[in-house]
């Protein structure tokens, strides 16, 4: 399912002279400044899916003609930094005669973004403009709305738990009640029954708070490791 998911995909080919930020090379070594062969440098979980080593050579087809590179290196890359996440990686002169597309990245104030596009639009009529701040604005939006739905089905729970939990004291009433007149009975006094039954409730409810932080820690564990998977992947 790997390897086949990752020949159906299309990829963004990039190249860089010096190594990215944020980049750990795990085998084989960054090739030189000027290169004498096409290389790659291919992304760990690429590297995996499709069973690449150092010394392969990959082939994409692309607008053109065809590129073919050698295996130079597989690092791990850190996939919060935008731009280091590409999966493969290519030396310089590799794309050169291939039309490419730029990316770049500008910080201003909000109150001067709209002059800034409406200057770009005009100089640029080609070039894309995309808001960072209105995508974040959206994704904050969902994940608030995310969080108060989580925050209601937390809330329900909790009293939904409850409810059972006095439902399942009251109906075990009686039978405390013949325990209690039982344990007088044969001697107990008070302090000792309602030592007792604070044990009791004490146990019951470690076990539940241990039960319940357990099962939180493995959901978190999993869907951590799969987001960070989903980062990822292409």
């Amino acid at each position: 399912e790997g390897p086949r998911r990752f020949l159906n995909t299309q990829f963004v080919l990039t190249w860089m002279r010096d190594i990215p930020p944020a980049t750990e090379v795990l085998e084989g070594a960054w090739w030189p400044a000027q290169p004498v062969e096409a290389l790659v440098s291919v992304q760990e979980f690429a590297a995996q899916a499709l069973g690449l080593k150092v010394g392969s050579v990959i082939e994409w087809t692309a607008l053109g003609g065809n590129v073919r590179a050698r295996v130079a290196n597989i690092r791990r890359t850190d996939a919060v930094r935008v731009g280091a996440n590409n999966q493969f990686i290519l030396s310089p002169g590799t794309l050169d005669n291939f039309s490419a597309v730029y990316y770049g990245a500008l910080r201003v104030k909000p109150e001067r973004i709209a002059a800034i596009q409406a200057r770009i639009f005009e100089q640029f009529p080609t070039v894309t403009v995309i808001n960072a701040a209105d995508i974040l604005e959206i994704i904050q939006s969902v994940v608030d709305r995310v969080s108060s739905a989580v925050r209601f089905v937390t809330g329900f729970a909790i009293f939904g738990g409850l409810v059972v939990l006095a439902s399942s004291i009251a109906g075990t009433r009686y039978r405390r009640i013949r325990e209690v007149a039982i344990l007088k009975t044969v001697g107990a006094t008070r302090g000792t029954l309602i030592r007792m039954f604070c044990m009791e409730f004490v146990v019951i409810g470690s076990a539940a708070g241990l039960i319940g932080g357990a099962s939180a820690s493995c959901s978190t564990c999993l869907t951590n490791s799969r987001g960070c998977r989903c980062l990822l992947r292409p």
